[in-house]
């Protein structure tokens, strides 16, 4: 069992996902940015004012930071796969469900398409009275 993510790991994943650098924060916390990554490695006590300012900052609540162990992550690059505060989150998997979907609605009109063809096909083979196995185009 994985030990439970401690409060500046925890702050990491929400900065990550709200694409925040560690100087940005700093900046507006007015620390440096050194300050702040002890601040996220632990090596500095994260007070509750501090997370305060912080949740402020990542426009999240305290609470969202704490409960981040609870919320299914997806990798960064791929974009959030949680709504932080004010974020719009971007689904990873619903895009590709969307492009999916887009792509087999062109591939189903292709086969209907194809299917009308080959029957336009067929009646029109019959109607010629082509009938011979060598006359006949195999489709």
């Amino acid at each position: 069992m994985k030990a439970p993510l401690k409060i500046g790991e925890k702050v990491r994943i929400v900065r990550n996902i709200t694409d925040l650098s560690q100087m940005n924060i700093a900046s507006q916390l007015g620390i440096t940015q050194q300050a702040y990554q002890q601040l996220e490695q632990g090596k500095t006590i994260m007070t509750e004012t501090r997370l305060t300012e912080i949740a402020k900052i990542l426009d999240v609540t305290e609470q969202e930071i704490i409960n981040i162990d609870q919320v299914p992550i997806i990798n960064k690059n791929l974009k959030h796969c949680q709504q932080f505060g004010n974020y719009k989150p971007v689904y990873y998997n619903e895009k590709k469900l969307d492009e999916n979907v887009e792509k087999d609605k062109v591939v189903n009109d292709l086969k209907s398409e194809v299917s009308t063809l080959k029957l336009m096909f067929t009646k029109l083979i019959q109607k010629l009275g082509i009938n011979d196995e060598e006359d006949s185009v195999s489709y």
